[in-house]
């Protein structure tokens, strides 16, 4: 994992979410201090979910998915200097999550996607209804590939998150070239 964010990053990655349900907070502050030497300032680090290692590990942000604690609890304990984001499923997951506090939200799954075999696309015109239902930044989420980049940006999505589309790259830093 560390050699392929060290690489995506330099391919232009912005933004790595460290997303490790099963960790515990001992090995997840090692992971997180090690990750933040490798990327060394050039993007932005959020955890997900665990707010404690956020605050421990003085990261750039909290990720909270839509069935956790709401966004404004989160901003109460981290305060102003994190961004506190939310993953959506549904127009009205983004409008709680904006009046809740949450800096952005990552919007999903688009397309279908290896990661998620089982959840049905909600497909581009989700991205068309969150363009003219909210004002905080949306990110795109599930299936995402060079092909279909151009059209989610079009579609008013502030950027992308992958997964597959860069750890299962033979070339990560390629990968994330192409995308950027």
């Amino acid at each position: 994992i560390h050699e392929i964010v060290g690489l995506a990053v330099q391919g232009g990655v912005n933004m790595v979410q460290i997303r490790e349900k099963d960790m515990s907070s001992k090995d997840m502050l090692v992971l997180v201090k090690e990750l933040t030497t490798i990327i060394d300032g050039r993007a932005l680090l959020l955890v997900n979910e665990r707010l404690d290692v956020a605050i421990a590990s003085k990261v750039d942000g909290v990720h909270l998915g839509e069935d956790s604690f709401h966004p404004s609890v989160a901003r109460e304990i981290v305060g102003q200097s994190m961004l506190v984001g939310r993953s959506i499923h549904s127009v009205s997951g983004a409008m709680n999550a904006q009046a809740q506090g949450a800096d952005y939200v990552i919007a999903g799954s688009i397309f279908q996607t290896n990661s998620h075999p089982d959840v049905k696309p909600m497909g581009v015109q989700f991205l068309k209804e969150l363009h003219v239902n909210i004002g905080i930044p949306y990110i795109a989420v599930g299936g995402i590939l060079d092909s279909n980049i151009p059209n989610v940006m079009e579609l008013g999505a502030h950027g992308i998150a992958v997964i597959g589309a860069i750890f299962d790259s033979a070339s990560p830093r390629e990968a994330a070239q192409n995308m950027r």
